[in-house]
């Protein structure tokens, strides 16, 4: 055959073809790369300074625990990458394409060794690698720098090498143990061997690519399971035994070695191993959302794919109708395999070596595609259905429609009606039939050779064989798939999907344009502010030169000016600031309605896609009503004002550095008879920022439950360390230290009626459609708190009495006497809370408690131990504090201090003591403070009270009475606190 007729001949091989699959799938990753998709988003901007890391600051690790723990083989490469060309967001996404690519040539790798002995199995393995090349799952993950492309490609080699190592043998080895022929049967098992190690070392590498390949060694388990008991079940010689052992000696001992280093890592770590799978599975009680993900996720295939726009086209599928028709059929027709010849399915997997490319593929395929979907189905506590998770699907899903593509071919008529098509066809190929003939001639058993004519004419038409009929189909379903799936995938990427403003902004694309604007600004000596959804966002730490000097505020409820100059205060860059707000992360707009940007550039949706401001002097600002606050020392409360029912902005003073870096404003609301109602907090601008002389300004927003009363409400207002799990004291005028320091009022609006709602009783025109009972059990003298919610039948006064037995409670008008049954509308929700005090010489029992004769629970009122005798102290005194207790002495000891102490009078109030041993320098050296077992709103006038201080400091005591909310502290004659002889 002539040399051109060679080359015409092997333009149609499906090899051929794949190839051209991996061309046109490398069309799609690499066009426009670096451009499309706009931005960098947070995720792959925390990839890229991984990446950096790894490439430019002598990284080296197995795994990276940072952002809640990242597999790290596309790091490394990315690194590689990042060396050669430089770091870039092109760089980046340069590294999951090139994967992209290399997944597509895996998936025909894996598809044509896993069918080899399947008819028609190298157009299976094209078909396959054709669909994977324009799957917009796959292109949209191959585009961006996310480590999950790496998983198809290991994966997908694994899996080849895994059943060519197991082909290797199959019936060659057992026929030529028996002949005895064993130089050929050892050659054979080496072939074998050095495949298998190769399944195993892609099989170990594949648990460094992503979160989702730890599964990955069920079906492979399933696959060698299968493949040892058919083996052995049929008692082999021992040659053949022998020959066994090496190539899974090698494949187990390759999975191992390169295992290792990620296996002992997690042994150390395995909080590193659970942490992720803990935050998105389902958790105890939650079967239906199992069941809810376990549904969904096989929907994703073809029924309705990931909502969220950033990866996904909402609701799109993995493959479309027309792929899902032939997903079907393949699904089907790999079901059908699993059942030859009428026999049980265990017979079948189990049976001779001859028959194990009949069985066993189909059992790892769908063992493959059922453990894959797990990572998705369980992560219902994230994004779901997932695209990312399901990752591990691929390659060997598109095996599926490829099944049924090439049965559909091999089914459809080659003579009669097709003929046509066939005449159609050689019409088209005109001098390419003969090569065509010549193929099929030489795939074909029983063909022969064709010799090509010696003229250029055009030769005369092939005969139409069965086989030649089947090219032809093939290859129409190929070019077809091929290009209507190219075509339309690359309109709905690049026209549809990448071009929505929704995804310019979902990727960040807004933060990527700010941080090249401040590279191009000279921002020398200047306090640089910049707002995000996250604080010390990754892409700007990834992009912006000058990252370091930036304050962040995040999510957009912060603003902070600096001090007029760094001379005035010794800290920050000078007396000028720079704002920057992205779209995604902008400032209430009345904060800065005066301002006048000096970059505001549109984006997609005509908006600015980042406002820049720059001011030599403080900007101007919204007025606010003056407040009064000193936490610690080290912030002040100065001004408050009403933005919005349950929106409420406030202004500090940064007085000295913090000595925390995770304070939080934190504001409660309170009604008029103290009942904390809601809370709200806010850190955007986060205390390790702050510094002497700046003034923020923090919105908080308090979340108003329905039912909530209207009227007027205090704030009361704190500074809180989540880290400490303590709170800075409010250093009122009067020296006192308080727990709060109070705003406002401020009033709230009523709410809107709501339909009707079924009662659980009705009180005269009210329906009361809830309640939360009273505790159990109480003690005389304690507050019986409980709730009520309330619906408006009709408005018409109906005051409320509660009773614990026959003893009344109290009686009035709903919340606290404030809000009168008349002034409700009709059908609006209030709720309505209750504290009364059960009175102090309640008897020890069991009572029920009522509203207006609807009971709302029972109660036990336990007695209180009393002593009414006075003890004998070591050290007798005589100290009134107010005129509520009477120290009448104290015990000391190395290790404690007990006071004794008499109740002259009743109070409702519960008074924190307070016990201060004073150092040399009359600086406190130790201190405790405590209500005690017993409040002191339960103390009865002439009752004897000891508590006990555990202080082993020596020194003289300091002793006193406050209130926590107020910090107010009962007098003595020597002034707040009583001082106690050493």
């Amino acid at each position: 055959m002539s040399r051109p007729a060679v080359l015409r001949q092997r333009l149609f091989r499906p090899t051929t073809l794949a190839l051209l699959a991996v061309l046109t799938g490398a069309f799609l990753r690499f066009h426009l790369l670096g451009a499309v998709p706009p931005g960098l988003h947070y995720d792959f901007a925390a990839n890229a300074i991984l990446a950096n890391s790894i490439a430019f600051e002598g990284w080296r690790g197995v795994f990276i625990t940072a952002y809640t723990g990242k597999e790290v083989l596309f790091f490394y490469s990315a690194a590689l990458v990042f060396k050669a060309i430089g770091s870039s967001i092109f760089a980046l996404q340069f590294t999951a394409a090139v994967y992209g690519v290399l997944g597509i040539a895996a998936c025909y790798f894996a598809a044509r060794q896993l069918l080899w002995d399947e008819p028609d199995s190298a157009w299976t393995a094209a078909f396959a690698a054709a669909i994977l090349s324009f799957t917009f799952m796959h292109l949209v993950w191959s585009r961006y720098g996310e480590r999950a492309t790496t998983e198809p490609f290991m994966q997908g080699l694994a899996v080849g090498f895994l059943f060519r190592g197991m082909r290797l043998l199959n019936r060659e080895g057992a026929k030529e143990a028996k002949n005895k022929e064993r130089e050929k049967t050892s050659a054979l098992s080496a072939n074998s061997a050095v495949n298998m190690a190769l399944a195993g070392a892609f099989t170990g590498l594949a648990a460094y690519t992503y979160l989702a390949a730890r599964l990955f060694p069920i079906p492979i388990a399933i696959a060698l399971v299968v493949w040892v008991l058919q083996r052995f079940t049929r008692r082999p010689p021992p040659a053949e035994l022998q020959a066994s052992y090496t190539p899974l000696l090698a494949f187990a001992l390759a999975a191992a070695i390169v295992f290792a280093p990620l296996g002992w890592f997690f042994i150390q770590h395995p909080e590193a191993f659970f942490t992720r799978v803990s935050q998105l599975t389902p958790r105890p009680g939650e079967g239906n959302l199992l069941l809810k993900g376990l549904t969904g996720a096989a929907g994703t295939i073809f029924l309705s794919g990931e909502p969220y726009d950033r990866f996904n086209i909402p609701g799109r599928p993995i493959f479309g109708p027309l792929l899902g028709l032939f997903f079907l059929l393949g699904l089907l027709l790999t079901l059908t395999r699993l059942l030859p010849s009428r026999r049980s399915l265990l017979s079948s997997l189990l049976s001779p070596p001859s028959s194990l490319f009949s069985s066993l593929p189909s059992l790892f395929l769908l063992a493959s595609s059922l453990t894959f979907l797990l990572p998705t189905a369980l992560s219902v506590h994230d994004v779901f259905p997932s695209n990312v998770r399901s990752m591990g699907l691929l390659p060997l899903l598109t095996i599926f429609p490829a099944i049924g593509l090439t049965a559909v071919g091999r089914w459809l008529p080659v003579v009669g009606r097709w003929s046509l098509v066939a005449g159609w066809w050689s019409l088209v190929v005109g001098r390419w039939r003969l090569a065509v003939s010549h193929y099929w001639s030489r795939i074909t058993p029983h063909g022969s050779r064709v010799t090509p004519p010696a003229s250029r004419a055009a030769p005369p038409a092939p005969r139409l064989t069965p086989h030649f009929s089947f090219f032809i189909i093939h290859c129409s379903f190929f070019t077809a798939a091929l290009l209507f799936g190219t075509l339309s995938t690359g309109l709905a990427y690049f026209n549809q999907w990448a071009n929505a403003p929704s995804l310019y902004y979902d990727n960040d694309t807004d933060l990527v344009n700010a941080a090249r604007w401040l590279n191009r600004t000279d921002t020398r000596d200047l306090n640089i502010y910049l707002s995000a959804i996250h604080y010390r966002h990754p892409t700007v730490a990834y992009l912006a030169r000058d990252y370091p000097a930036f304050r962040w505020f995040t999510g957009g409820n912060a603003l902070a000016l600096p001090p007029l100059s760094a001379e005035q205060t010794g800290e920050g860059r000078g007396g000028g600031a720079l704002y920057v707000f992205p779209h995604s992360a902008p400032p209430p707009q009345e904060w800065i309605d005066q301002w006048t940007p000096a970059a505001a550039p549109l984006g997609p949706d005509g908006t600015p896609d980042f406002r820049a401001y720059r001011f030599d002097t403080p900007p101007l600002l919204p007025d606010f009503i003056p407040a009064a606050g000193n936490f610690g020392n080290l912030v002040a409360l100065t001004g408050y004002r009403l933005a919005a029912p349950g929106v409420y902005d406030f202004r500090l003073q940064v007085l000295n550095p913090p000595d925390r870096p995770d304070y939080r404003l934190v504001a409660d609301l309170v009604d008029s008879g103290g009942y904390h109602w809601a809370q709200g907090f806010n850190d955007s601008y986060f205390a390790e920022q702050w510094q002497t002389g700046e003034t923020i300004l923090m919105r908080i927003k308090i979340p108003i439950e329905l039912g909530t009363p209207p009227g007027q409400y205090n704030l009361m207002m704190t500074i809180f360390s989540p880290g400490a799990a303590a709170t800075l004291p409010n250093l009122t005028e009067a020296g006192d230290a308080a727990a709060y320091a109070a705003v406002g009022p401020v009033a709230l609006p009523r709410g809107e009626p709501q339909s009707p709602m079924p009662p659980v009783a009705s009180v005269g025109p009210l329906n009361l459609i809830g309640f939360d009972p009273p505790p159990a059990g109480v003690r005389p003298g304690e507050p019986l708190p409980f709730t009520l919610r309330w619906q408006a039948a009709s408005p018409a006064d109906t005051p409320l009495t509660v009773k614990l037995g026959e003893t009344q409670l109290e009686s009035g008008d709903p919340a606290h006497g404030t809000y009168p049954t008349r002034q409700w509308q009709l059908g609006e929700v209030v709720v309505d809370r209750h504290a009364p005090r059960v009175p102090r010489d309640t008897a020890p029992g069991e009572y029920s408690v009522t509203v207006n004769g609807y009971g709302i629970g029972r109660v036990t009122v336990a007695p209180v131990p009393r002593q009414f005798t006075a003890p004998r102290p070591d050290h007798p005194t005589a100290i009134t504090f107010g005129d509520l207790f009477k120290l009448i002495g104290y015990d000391r000891d190395d290790s404690s201090i007990t006071l004794h102490w008499q109740a002259l009078a009743q109070t409702d109030t519960d008074y924190t003591l307070f016990v201060h041993v004073l150092g040399a320098d009359g600086q406190v050296a130790a201190q405790y403070d405590s209500r005690g077992d017993t409040p002191t709103s339960l103390w009865v006038q002439g009752q004897y009270v000891s508590l006990t201080a555990p202080l082993t400091a020596s020194g003289p005591v300091e002793v006193g009475w406050y209130v926590a909310d107020t910090g107010r502290r009962l007098k003595t004659a020597q002034g707040s606190a009583a001082m106690l002889a050493p």
